[in-house]
């Protein structure tokens, strides 16, 4: 079986085609690494700017979820000892 091996033009170690976008010739690894890279402030400022309205909703959520599931029974599950007599009628 021979597998198409590429060349990452960023880190330029060899690997398998499937580890590159189509058309690409950076493995998906580096691509990921760049991506971040360019926008790893943006993400930080929008948290935190957002950050009082993700709170919000997240406490809303969580309300709403608890309030449409009925409560949890408390303690251990009571064990019932059944005795079967069975009566013959002739």
């Amino acid at each position: 079986m021979d597998l198409l091996l590429k060349t990452c033009k960023i880190c330029g170690i060899e690997k398998i085609a499937c580890d590159f976008k189509k058309s690409r010739r950076v493995c998906r690894r580096c691509d990921s690494k760049m991506n971040y890279e360019a926008y790893k402030d943006k993400f930080v400022e929008y948290y935190q700017k957002d950050k009082a309205h993700r709170s919000e909703y997240q406490k809303q959520y969580l309300k709403t979820k608890r309030e449409s599931q009925p409560a949890k029974k408390r303690g251990r599950p009571k064990k019932l000892i059944l005795e079967i007599e069975i009566i013959k009628e002739d």
